[in-house]
């Protein structure tokens, strides 16, 4: 004989249809996105960008992407031959194994004319872009020095940008936000708030976060004509939050 099925109790199907509604999947938080803490070497932990690279900037230009970059453990000079950047893990990180630094040296030549030299530590996609609107902050820990003497030290007005680009615009191809930092101090965590980071054309700022395709550390001394300085970026820890 054939069993006949149990009705579930009013009081129990209720229930159950009340729980599956609470549940919206769109808002489920996905949890962090390592981009890299570095354990493992200069490789991105996420698999869809390439090496970090560092690379010298003239007149606040890159120029053609990682024109003159070097990967981790090499140094290269821009154009007039005077600004160096040299890519290296170092050991230990911010509370972990390793960490990335750039040290670097930068140059205006007295010529009469500002250059505005900087430098940057960059990473690009392998392959097309990822899309990261669905997550709010970008978190990283950082220290930013100033080089030791004779070297002099980094203005107190330099800025430290961080860019992310997205190419599909080419007329506009990099969202930018300040960081706010305290120079020669010990390693900080960091939150920018994605929507902090704006395209000249702010209507695209949603849609260069979903085709981001570089992830751009930089630093922007503002020197005089005739001056030098250098110093040294460290970061670690880099990932997407909410």
């Amino acid at each position: 004989m054939g069993r006949t099925p149990t009705a579930l109790p009013i009081s129990l199907l209720v229930l159950v249809l009340d729980l599956g509604a609470c549940v919206d999947l769109a808002k489920v938080d996905p949890g962090p996105r390592f981009i890299d803490d570095f354990a493992d070497g200069s490789a991105p932990s996420w698999n869809r960008f390439g090496p970090w690279r560092c690379n010298d900037i003239s007149g606040g230009q890159k120029g053609s992407p990682d024109a003159g970059a070097v990967d981790a453990g090499g140094s290269a000079p821009d154009a007039a031959g005077a600004s160096t950047c040299n890519l290296a893990l170092e050991n230990p990180g911010d509370d972990d194994k390793q960490a990335l630094e750039s040290t670097f040296t930068l140059d205006d030549p007295l010529d009469g004319v500002r250059e505005f030299p900087g430098t940057e530590i960059v990473t690009r996609t392998v392959s097309g872009t990822v899309d990261v609107t669905g997550f709010t902050q970008l978190v990283f820990s950082t220290i930013l020095e100033s080089a030791a003497p004779p070297i002099p030290a980094l203005p107190d007005a330099t800025q430290f940008l961080v860019e992310l680009g997205c190419s599909a615009f080419p007329s506009d191809p990099l969202a930018v936000q300040a960081v706010s930092y305290t120079l020669n101090a010990g390693w900080a965590e960091l939150r920018l708030s994605l929507s902090g980071f704006t395209l000249k054309n702010t209507s695209r700022n949603q849609s260069c976060l979903a085709l981001l395709d570089s992830i751009h550390f930089v630093v922007m001394p503002g020197l005089a004509d005739g001056a030098s300085t250098g110093g040294t970026l460290h970061i670690d820890n880099i990932s997407l939050q909410n």
